[in-house]
Parts: C-alpha cells; sequence; structure tokens
C-alpha cells in the first residue's frame, strides 16, 4: 500500500526536479530518496521515470502520480484536521498564562474557532512556575499542574534546543505594548509617544491582575503613587468620574476595532474622552508565546495555528 510520506517525497521531487535537491530539501539521502522513487513504481505497478545516463526525470504516467498524490496528501491532511478538531470539541482544555490580556485574547480565538470547546484558564506571574505545569516529566506541585494544564502563555522564547530537550513546542502569538491613558485635556495628550520617565511622579489607577506588568510599572514608576483597585467595577468608576492616569495596551485597543472578530462589548471600549499614548521604553513591549508539550502538537496543531493568526489583528 503507498504511504503518504512516500507521495510527499514523490512531489518534493517534481517540484524540485532532481534527486539531489529534492534529498536536501527532505534531510534524507539521494540513495534513500531513490529507493522510495523505485518502490513506488513497485507499488504503482508502472514506470514513473524516464532514466537516461544517470539523470532521472518524471514521465508523463509519473506525472499524473503527481497529481493524484497532490490530491491524496491534501485529503488526508484534511482528513487528520477534522478529526484532531472534533477531538477538540469533544473535551476541555485548560490555559495557564502570565499576562491577563493575551489569555484573554487567546480564549476569545480558541472560542470562536471551536465554540463546544470547554476552556478552563488561570493567571500566574511567575514563568518558571507556568512553564513547569506544562512539561511532560514535572514532578511534585508542577507535576499535578502539568497533568491538568494543556497550554500556556509565556514571554520568554523557547531556543529549538530548548523546546527538544524539555518535550515542548512554543510559538509566537502575540506582541502587546503599553499605552497610557490620560485626558484629552492634558497637556500629555498632545505627545505621540511618551517614555515612563515623562510622567513618573503622577498618580495612576491599576487593577491588581495586570500580571507582570505591574514588576514593569512598579520598576520605571517610583515616584508615582499607585493606586490598586481590587474591585473592577471601582476600578471602571474612578476611571470614568476622574482625572488619574491609567493603562491600556496596544491588544486592548485593538479589540476596539470595528472590523475586529473579537470586538469588546460597548461598556468595555475605550473612553472617547481619553487619548491613549504609546509609551517607548523597551520593556512597555512584549511578545507572547503559546507553549504546548510535543506530544499534544497533532491535536492541538490547528488551535495553535488559529492562535496566530488570529493574533495579528491585535498588534498596533
Amino acid at each position: 500500500m503507498v504511504n503518504t510520506a512516500d507521495l510527499r517525497q514523490l512531489v518534493t521531487f517534481a517540484r524540485k526536479g532532481t534527486l539531489s535537491a529534492a534529498a536536501r530539501e527532505l534531510h534524507m539521502s539521494q540513495p534513500s530518496l531513490t529507493r522510495t522513487m523505485h518502490r513506488l513504481e513497485a507499488e504503482f505497478k508502472v514506470s514513473l521515470f524516464d532514466r537516461n545516463s544517470g539523470s532521472v526525470a518524471l514521465n508523463a504516467t509519473g506525472q499524473l502520480a503527481v497529481q493524484e498524490a497532490e490530491r491524496v496528501i491534501e485529503l488526508h491532511d484534511q482528513m487528520l484536521e477534522r478529526v484532531r478538531a472534533f477531538y477538540l470539541q469533544q473535551r476541555s482544555i485548560s490555559i495557564l498564562s502570565c499576562a491577563p490580556l493575551p489569555l484573554t485574547i487567546v480564549e476569545r480565538i480558541i472560542a470562536n474557532a471551536y465554540p463546544d470547546l470547554t476552556i478552563q484558564s488561570a493567571l500566574e506571574e511567575d514563568e518558571d512556575v507556568v512553564l513547569q505545569a506544562i512539561e511532560p516529566d514535572a514532578e511534585g506541585p508542577a507535576g499535578a499542574a502539568g497533568a491538568h494544564v494543556d497550554l500556556t502563555i509565556v514571554r520568554r522564547p523557547l531556543s529549538a534546543d530548548e523546546q527538544k530537550a524539555r518535550g515542548l513546542v512554543c510559538v509566537p502569538v502575540l506582541r502587546e505594548t503599553l499605552y497610557l491613558s490620560v485626558p484629552k485635556d492634558h497637556l500629555l495628550a498632545q505627545r505621540e509617544s511618551l517614555h515612563f520617565s515623562d510622567f513618573n511622579g503622577y498618580s495612576i489607577i491599576l487593577r491588581p491582575d495586570i500580571g507582570f506588568w505591574m514588576d514593569v510599572v512598579r520598576q520605571h514608576l517610583p515616584a508615582s503613587q499607585l493606586l490598586v483597585q481590587q474591585d473592577a467595577k471601582a476600578f471602571h468608576t474612578i476611571a470614568a468620574q476622574s482625572d488619574f492616569f491609567y493603562f491600556s495596551t496596544s491588544a486592548f485597543l485593538a479589540m476596539a476595532d470595528e472590523d475586529n472578530p473579537l470586538q469588546l462589548p460597548g461598556e468595555h471600549r475605550p473612553d472617547p474622552s481619553r487619548a491613549f499614548i504609546k509609551i517607548l521604553d523597551e520593556d512597555a513591549t512584549s511578545e507572547f508565546y503559546c507553549v504546548c508539550r510535543a506530544e499534544q502538537l497533532p491535536a492541538l496543531g490547528g488551535l495553535l495555528r488559529e492562535v496566530q493568526t488570529a493574533g495579528k489583528a491585535f498588534e498596533r
């Protein structure tokens, strides 16, 4: 029986034109690729190639075989994708994140793509704890968490070597930048961008559940009074009825765009009486990455692609 791996090698040979070029792309030896071509001819029970003076080229039958192989491969991949998507719909997924808004965005993307999938999530500021929770061989409390965590969101990318060593897969999903919200009649509202030093000393209201951003803010604003509001309703009331500064992010502002499929409800839209000014300091922008166990990639691959594609809509 012809297997799809052999068919993929045939298609690669057709695209590259020579056995040597195809073997290089496939990271295999030329003799191994030659054996695959002979095996395919034996399976089809027809000649697929013209062989002259050491050169190999597809004949008309071989060209038809390539066309059919491409169709079979596409159907094969669609079958796997549909079965894996169905599998996801039958279960729940658990997400652990180091930051709140990327978690919200990933949850919304997954909910849109897989509406029947149950999502459980939690926030953890310590990235080491987040990564330990997803590792296949984690022990102790992290190991117990790891048994239930399917996907994590972190700021630090994992190198290819680290991914291999830890049995993990890491993909970029989102870039987020801090913005400062000020009343439009404030002098700073005229600025297109700011550094933390430009407003160090001003009082700023904050929510406590902002993950690692709290450390960034405290580090850069030692002279500011940071007024942490434990109650979300109290925070929104103070923000709407006072001149206190507060922070927003590029991802939050992007969710207000009318053409964004994950658009925020009206009551959570940016205040039109406020100016939102980009902060230029290096650590006011952060990249976020989704990490899952390598063994789960076949099941979660489609979901990760959805997250990566949709995540681009949140960059400003």
